[in-house]
């Protein structure tokens, strides 16, 4: 009888309603460790196995005064206590054992000896089990409990119960999948494996031979079982790291590809989840793969740590979004790379994807254990309750470079505004009730449609940056200007100054600057731009006490004052029009633009395109400020601000950080400690410094009791026995 719970949930998977309700699942605060508290027991096996049952061994000078003792087991790392048991402890050779069976969510424990008071309080420092598994919920594949799993190549051949394919992670089609846990018996805490597939992009050619495909993937099935491989999530579908021209156009009939491959693989392993697996994120690769993620059941981007961009991230969040119920976990995953010692840099960039929208990390053991020396990794742990099933939240659309394949503009602008300290997000084209204001770099292509698609939407109340002064069609060929009536403003090339020439435009609008107004910023220029008087589209009516442009406006000049930065009304909104390059401060040769001109341009900018969710700024001027933070944001399924802060600076940083909301505590998720906190009108505004090339991750609630019940409550349940 006590395999038959196992049995059942390697076909049905665990069910969080089949356990009872324990009475000591009420969330109850561990104390903190002191030199009290009794040696670690050991628990054998470590990991837990098919027949649900494990041995508690106490230390032979173990200082008891009677046999029967009380054992609880706990989520790892927090306070939740799941379950507890009295057992009487028999002695055999010279350590003091008892049996026990388990029934669990996959997940990593912490079995203690508690005290029979009122308090079960630990007698007993922690000794740690895994229950290896999944929990499946929309959007999030939890290894053993976790976001955060390691890869391998290990086996569990003298495991034969071990699924070659986990089961249960295939989606559907059908919208919300039921929540549910997976046993997985192992002798190992369970890995993210995967099988690979020929790349997209190959399969996509022409007369592509799918039954030979079959042929090998049958073969590969084969091997892998003949070595006693287990614990494959299924199918990696590479993308093509050949693919390199950028005039590649999205492949036609990618849809069919998909659907063929994944009736092969089901047929062959009708367990095995199919995965895309992405390399890099360029041109070539952008359309079909923003295209067709939605047809995959989950994402992995293969990410280099020293790369400072999350661009690729953002596109699979937004698929990911569209999606009902977010049913397509994103995981990111690092390659093995040296830290070295002391080195912060590298953790704050992983933190700053999994906060950009992965719902997990995928890595090699070693290296969890360097980002785990850096503490965050276990705060997310610790509070995981407020990030599973948490969202993204960004306030400002970038545009992919439409009609033009060249997508260093994209991730030029993603950084330059994260540099401004907003936070991005992928923007689709719409128009009517969804048009969305966003911001586009145009290179020297664009095709009618997108000019049509860009007034259609401004036309609708979106407000639209546009950066760039396109002359040719999307096939290349030589147009002349046509975005004259949406742009309000008409170019000429050479004329007036040299092409690429380099020079610096004057702030000058109010409405758009405040306080920035007449500051300088370096630009290079290779036209020269008039306004187009009487070119207002579709004038929306005056309403009365409400500020509306009626014609296009000139909002910056160059320095010999010809129009650097126009504002054209269009209908019931407005186009923002830079047709030359800002020179970012790295390139700058002006002392006042070292100093963040180009920051405060586009800081100002982005905010007239559309408010931040996130508004910092400097507390100390002896320290770093808000021009070298930047935040990334997520909120918690129960509607708790998740926000993260990162320091890029060489010295401290001291900041206010202030949220939409009239929030009541703001806790720094590493120290426990509430921040000052100050409520204005609607927004709440919490202070910190942050340590050099630091971070900080704060959560904003109502009440500090509301906050401790939602991270704290049990998140797995446990049924000792």
């Amino acid at each position: 009888m006590k395999r038959s719970f196992f049995a059942c949930a390697l076909v049905l998977g665990f069910s969080p309603l089949a356990f009872a309700p324990v009475a000591a699942q009420t969330p109850v605060a561990a104390p903190v460790a002191n030199l009290n508290l009794l040696p670690s027991p050991q628990i054998v096996p470590p990991v837990l196995g098919a027949s649900g049952s494990a041995t508690i061994v106490l230390a032979p000078d173990y200082p008891l005064n009677t046999s029967r003792l009380r054992i609880a087991i706990y989520e790892v790392g927090r306070p939740a206590r799941l379950a507890e048991i009295e057992r009487d402890f028999a002695v055999v050779g010279e350590r003091m054992q008892a049996s026990f069976n388990l029934q669990a969510s996959p997940g990593s424990y912490e079995i203690r000896v508690v005290a029979g008071d009122k308090a079960r309080t630990p007698m007993s420092l922690p000794a740690p089990l895994v229950v290896p598994g999944i929990d499946r919920k929309p959007g999030w594949w939890l290894l053993n409990g976790s976001p955060f799993s390691s890869f391998g190549e290990d086996k569990a051949g003298d495991n034969p119960g071990t699924p070659f394919f986990i089961p249960g992670l295939k989606r559907d089609g059908k919208g919300k999948k039921t929540t549910q846990n997976i046993f997985v018996p192992a002798t190992a805490p369970l890995s993210f494996k995967t099988l690979v597939l020929p790349s997209l992009h190959e399969m996509l050619a022409p007369n592509y031979d799918f039954t030979a495909m079959k042929v090998k993937v049958q073969k590969q099935i084969a091997d892998a079982q003949a070595q006693g491989e287990r614990g494959f999530v299924g199918f990696a579908l590479p993308d093509d790291t050949e693919l390199t021209s950028w005039d590649a156009p999205a492949p036609l009939g990618g849809a069919r590809v998909i659907t063929q491959v994944r009736q092969i693989v089901s047929s062959l392993a009708p367990d095995a989840a199919l995965i895309l697996s992405v390399s890099r994120y360029d041109s070539p690769r952008r359309n079909y793969l923003q295209s067709y993620a939605a047809q995959f059941d989950a994402v992995v981007v293969n990410f280099r740590p020293y790369s400072d961009s999350t661009w690729s991230i953002k596109t699979f969040r937004r698929a990911a979004e569209e999606q009902p119920n977010y049913d397509l976990p994103i995981f990111v995953k690092f390659v093995p790379f040296s830290f070295g010692a002391g080195n912060t840099e590298m953790p704050k960039r992983v933190l700053d994807t999994f906060m950009a929208g992965a719902t997990g990390l995928d890595s090699d053991s070693r290296h969890l254990n360097s980002l785990n020396a850096h503490d965050w990794i276990p705060i997310v742990n610790r509070n995981l309750p407020m990030f599973v099933g948490s969202v993204t939240l960004e306030d400002i659309g970038i545009l992919p470079s439409p009609d033009d394949a060249s997508m260093s503009r994209d991730e030029t602008l993603y950084e330059t505004l994260r540099g401004a300290g907003r936070i991005p997000l992928l923007a689709r084209l719409k128009s009517g009730k969804d048009a969305e204001s966003l911001a586009v770099s145009l290179g020297n292509r664009i095709s009618a449609a997108t000019i049509e698609a860009l007034r259609a939407a401004a036309t609708d109340g979106a407000r639209i940056y546009i950066e760039g002064a396109p002359t040719h069609d999307e096939t290349g060929k030589e147009t002349g200007w046509r975005l004259g009536s949406l742009v309000g403003g008409s170019i000429k090339k050479g004329e007036g100054t040299p092409e690429k020439g380099r020079t610096f435009m004057t702030l000058e609008d109010g409405w758009t600057f405040g306080t920035g107004r007449g500051t300088r910023v370096d630009v290079e220029q290779d036209v020269t731009v008039t306004v187009n008087k009487g070119t207002v589209v579709g004038q929306a009516k005056q309403e009365k006490g409400k500020y509306l442009l009626t014609e296009p406006r000139v909002a910056a000049r160059l320095a010999d004052g010809t129009p650097a930065l126009i504002i054209n009304p269009v209908g019931k909104g407005e186009v923002i029009w830079m047709p030359h390059r800002v020179v970012a401060e790295t390139e700058a040769t002006d002392k006042n633009a070292k100093s963040g001109a180009a920051r405060l341009y586009y800081a100002a900018v982005a905010a007239y395109v559309q408010p931040a969710l996130v508004q910092l700024r400097g507390t100390d001027a002896r320290l770093a400020g808000a021009a070298n933070v930047r935040a990334a944001l997520r909120r918690s399924a129960r509607g708790t601000m998740l926000l993260a802060l990162f320091n890029d600076a060489d010295r401290p940083a001291a900041v206010a950080a202030s949220i939409d909301g009239a929030a009541g505590v703001a806790l720094d998720l590493a120290t426990q400690r509430e921040l000052p906190l100050a409520v204005r009108g609607f927004s709440s505004e919490a202070s910190v410094t942050i340590a050099p090339h630091g971070w900080t991750l704060i959560a904003f609630a109502q009440t500090r009791k509301a906050l401790d019940e939602e991270r704290n409550a049990p998140r797995l349940q446990a049924k000792l026995r």
